[in-house]
């Protein structure tokens, strides 16, 4: 397949959706309290409404991916109107005043979101070299860049006494700023769909692409795609009380360990910029994995709040190439942009179910129970990566034979 010609201009606009992204999903959680308090609503309740964001990102990616496979739609499209919506929604999200309204918000708040990030994320892993997770890593640390911005701005607003209606207006305005930038760098590049070269007039019809749900590796790497987003959220949801409530920090000093864990997750994605192309897909998510488990299976342990401290930062570090390079795989093995947004839509029903399965772990199990039951689940994402690997190696191998012993039959 030809590669999408985006230029960097244009790249540099898908960029910053991501970081916008970032910024509307990251703005909203440390706001919750305030915003309870504002509309009369129990903040407890939020929990609920996190996950019907997250269930909605994940209906967005799989419906554009049925539409850019089945109508044709460009993914620069879907990012625009992901983005755009983002925009204007953090302007209308001012306006709430009951709880039932923001319900209703923050379902189409999902949905922007989950064709801005899916779709970008598509665009950027359609550019540059197939067998490479190198771009897609460094998009990433864009999107780390904006979960860390908005909480700070929200600490910032917050402690200057400004409501959180006025924080949804300066939102809004970045937000779309930075998707007037995308239409505009984006504008002039072959952002849609790479073209196939025409093909030779004696060439076969190529077969109908089986459905994502009936293919095995589809099914292996949207796995592996929720258990990572659901271990990834819960250290991101819970890592700070964690912190305050079982190791005594105050919550100052706690809350900076979340920040520790982003800068983590950045250091990640940076190391894969400079590894050798040949490691940057199975090798480096093999090892990540294997990474994970073995540093949140050091967690479980339990520890100082000072040497908890540094491996909170080592979890981070392990966490960080895994996303961009499941998605990467999965454009480079199948190309298509609704296999690849499936896969990307079970990370964002991991969001979903991540700190709510995580809350009832630890109402039964304490916090000693939060990290041995993470560990497992590293354990499992790590055997369920290796049978991926397997058969994708198992399909590439078939794919080149397939060819050579065509070549080999004589004609009839």
């Amino acid at each position: 397949m030809a590669r999408n010609q985006t230029s960097p201009r244009a790249l540099f606009g898908v960029l910053l959706t991501l970081s916008a992204f970032a910024i509307s999903a990251n703005a909203i959680p440390p706001l919750i309290t305030t915003i309870a308090a504002g509309i009369g609503a129990r903040y407890q309740a939020f929990g609920y409404v996190i996950a019907l964001q997250y269930l909605c990102f994940a209906l967005a990616s799989l419906t554009g991916g049925w539409f850019t496979d089945r109508l044709g739609l460009r993914e620069r499209t879907l990012v625009l109107c992901g983005v755009l919506g983002m925009g204007l929604l953090f302007y209308l999200g001012a306006l709430v005043s009951a709880f039932a309204w923001f319900v209703a918000w923050i379902v189409p708040v999902g949905f922007a979101g989950g064709l801005t990030e899916t779709f970008g994320s598509i665009i950027v892993s359609q550019c540059g070299r197939r067998d490479s997770s190198k771009l897609l890593s460094l998009s990433q640390v864009f999107f780390c860049l904006g979960a860390i911005l908005a909480p700070q701005l929200v600490a910032v607003l917050l402690s200057r006494g400004v409501s959180w209606r006025v924080a949804f207006l300066i939102f809004g305005t970045c937000i779309s700023v930075m998707a007037g930038l995308f239409a505009m760098l984006s504008r002039r590049s072959a952002n849609g769909r790479a073209e196939r070269p025409a093909a030779p007039a004696d060439a076969r019809p190529e077969p109908r692409a089986r459905s994502s749900v009936r293919d095995p590796l589809f099914l292996l790497l949207a796995l592996s795609m929720f258990l990572y987003v659901v271990i990834e959220g819960s250290i991101v949801c819970w890592v700070a009380p964690f912190f305050e409530k079982h190791l005594g920090l105050p919550a100052d000093r706690a809350a900076s360990r979340l920040a520790l864990f982003w800068s983590g997750l950045i250091a990640g994605r940076l190391a894969v910029l400079v590894l050798p192309v040949r490691w940057t897909l199975w090798p480096a998510l093999i090892a990540a994995t294997a990474g994970m488990a073995l540093v949140v299976g050091c967690l479980a342990f339990g520890w100082s709040a000072e040497v908890t401290t540094g491996m909170v930062l080592a979890a981070g570090f392990v966490n960080g190439p895994v996303w961009p390079v499941i998605v990467t795989a999965s454009q480079h093995l199948r190309g298509s942009a609704r296999f690849t947004s499936g896969v990307i839509a079970g990370g964002a029903f991991g969001a979903a179910v991540g700190p709510l399965a995580t809350s009832r772990l630890i109402a039964h199990l304490g916090w000693p129970g939060f990290f041995p039951v993470l560990a497992g689940g590293c354990v499992v994402l790590f055997l369920i990566v290796l049978a991926a690997g397997r058969r994708a190696a198992g399909g590439m191998e078939s794919a080149v034979r397939r060819p050579a012993e065509a070549a080999g039959t004589p004609g009839g």
